[in-house]
């Protein structure tokens, strides 16, 4: 099986007969491995706090 990633908006996408495009936003995907698809860790994000 075959496992991608979008590199944008971080959708993940698994089979066969998928395109290189996101369907979500439209960027390239990028293939992983099975590990990294089902892995439940999510990069961390850096939040910018702005002062009110």
């Amino acid at each position: 099986m075959n496992y991608y990633i979008c590199m944008e908006c971080g959708q993940k996408y698994c089979g066969w007969a998928i395109s290189i495009i996101c369907q979500k936003c439209g960027s390239k995907l990028r293939r992983i491995t099975w590990e990294e698809f089902y892995s439940k860790e999510e990069k961390k994000r850096v939040v910018i706090e702005e002062e009110v």
